[in-house]
Formats: C-alpha cells, structure tokens, sequence
C-alpha cells in the first residue's frame, strides 16, 4: 500500500469518525435507535451544531502527520531472508538502496555494510545484477552501477545463504 494510499484512508478514517461524533453519518449499529428521545438528550451537539472547541474536519487547520516513506531502522525486519544466494545478494543491494540498516545487519558482516557505507549511504536504484557464478564454497554476485560504471562484486557463503541465515555476504568490492 502507498504512503499516498494510507493518508488517503487515515484521512477518510478521520473525517466519518468527526461526522460519526457529529450525527452526520448513519451507522448500522444491530441495537437500532435509542430506546427513548431522552436517551440522546441535549448533552449530544445536532448535525447542524458544532461544538466551539472541536472543528469540523473542513475546519481543521492541523493535517494528519503523514506516514514515515522509509522503513524503521531500529526494529527487525519480520521479511525472511532468502535462500537463494543471487536473491539473497539481491535483498542486500534492496536494503541499502532504502537505507534499512537493520536488513544490511541480517544479510551482511559488518565489514560489508562498512564497504557499502563508505561508497555511499543509501546505494539507489542504479544497481543492475549483472551475473553470478559458484564457486569453492562460495557464490559471487556481480552489479554494475548504470549512472558512473562502477561495479561491485559481493561474495556470499553458498552453504549459509542456501539456509537462509543470517550474514552470508562476507565480503564486498567495487572497481571503477
């Protein structure tokens, strides 16, 4: 769901729960109407009376805080990590471009995500796979980045990726 989609929806939310509040909006509530008129005595404002402390929401000069665009970077990514080592490689490249450091903690050693790092925070979508070969117990995943040319060679343990545990890139490279 977009970000857009979900301030769209906080924001209808908001708005039926104001005219909810109001009497505006029927409700189909399965008790039916109140027992008796004094059951909704004048404590409740009319449709066509607003209470001076709350606005409506065309008043409403304050908007919804909007969701973050980013994910969290404190909490554990609940996505589990792949068995597969190019999509293993794949979900490393993914977390730095979006800079979610706790998913480059999972998929990497710390010496990784410091290479990473130091090229640059957050890797952007520029990085294209541009093949992988096995090798002596290891499987190596080549990118090449499409604005400067660089390229990057990340080196996976075969046995620990294939698992789908944590830290099986081990080791990074880029040569321009």
């Amino acid at each position: 769901m977009t970000t857009s989609t979900k301030i769209l929806m906080r924001l209808t939310g908001t708005a039926c729960a104001a005219a909810l509040l109001l009497g505006s909006c029927s409700s189909e509530d399965p008790a039916g109407p109140p027992d008796s008129p004094s059951d909704t005595a004048s404590e409740e404002p009319t449709p066509t009376e607003t209470p001076s402390d709350t606005p409506t929401p065309s008043e409403s000069t304050e908007s919804p805080s909007p969701e973050p665009t980013e994910p969290p970077t404190d909490t554990p990514t609940s996505e589990p990590l792949p068995d597969d080592p190019a999509d293993y490689a794949d979900a490393l490249i993914i977390a730095w471009g979006v800079g979610d450091d706790v998913r480059m903690a999972q998929l990497a050693t710390d010496e990784v995500v410091e290479t990473l790092g130091d090229y640059g925070d957050v890797g952007g979508p520029h990085w294209d796979q541009t093949g992988h070969d096995a090798g002596a117990r290891s499987v190596f995943v080549a990118y090449k980045n499409t604005d400067d040319g660089t390229t990057l060679e990340l080196r996976l343990e075969n046995e620990t990726a294939s698992a789908g545990d944590t830290q099986a890139v081990v080791e990074a490279k880029f040569n321009e």
